[in-house]
């Protein structure tokens, strides 16, 4: 994940033969279990503060 400290290898449940649902099922749980909601109050911010949101395509990344 970016900006993560660690991650969750989906690789290993695909080598086991994990169906396309039960990946998605595994993102899906992670996803809603996190505890960071960096992108989401970055937006809430700039929203308030009316700047210009610089997306990481227009800085080289």
């Amino acid at each position: 994940m970016l900006f993560a400290s660690n991650g969750v290898d989906l690789l290993v449940k695909m080598r086991k033969g994990a169906s396309g649902e039960e990946i998605l099922d595994e993102i899906t749980r992670v996803w809603q279990a996190r505890d960071d909601r960096y992108s989401e109050e970055r937006g809430r911010i700039n929203a308030l503060s009316a700047k210009r949101r610089v997306e990481i395509s227009y800085i080289g990344g």
